[in-house]
């Protein structure tokens, strides 16, 4: 990781714990290293990935506690689960609560959080039309991202 990405890090970090205060809850020093795992990887990662790589730091740690984790980082939407890979990737906009919008490359695995007003509306449309309400939002885009369509 260069100099610029862990800024990010630090920042969104930083930003995270600034959010949890807002919701009167801590960010642990576990769950903060858990989330910025997920920070650091451009990949969505399962419990099980995660739970090997906090065990760097947390040696003593059991995969229930991951999924705790998980799940109080999912509800103060620091993080999205990823339902298609069974997955969990950082949340690029946790300021506000939203759907999830994820372009996923199928040959690196990387994913990328985008917002787009037009497929939110897309989705509301789909509701009113079907009379659907839909519980869980995500959308899940996979294709190629730029990096490896350029790739010889």
């Amino acid at each position: 990781m260069n100099a610029e990405q862990s800024q990010d890090v630090q920042f969104r970090l930083t930003k995270a714990e600034k959010l949890c205060q807002s919701y009167r809850v801590k960010l642990t020093p576990l769950r903060k290293t858990l989330l910025q795992l997920l920070y650091e990887n451009k990949a969505p990662l399962t419990a099980y990935e995660l739970l090997r790589l906090l065990r760097k730091f947390y040696p003593k740690i059991e995969a229930m506690s991951v999924y705790r984790i998980l799940s109080f980082l999912e509800k103060y939407h620091l993080i999205h689960r990823v339902l298609s890979c069974h997955a969990y990737a950082a949340c690029n906009i946790p300021e506000h609560q939203h759907h999830p919008q994820l372009l996923l490359c199928e040959k690196c695995n990387h994913s990328e959080e985008i917002e787009t007003e037009s497929l939110k509306q897309a989705m509301d449309d789909i509701s009113t039309k079907y009379a659907f309400f839909a519980s869980k939002k995500p959308i899940e885009i996979f294709g190629i991202c730029q990096a490896c369509a350029i790739k010889p």
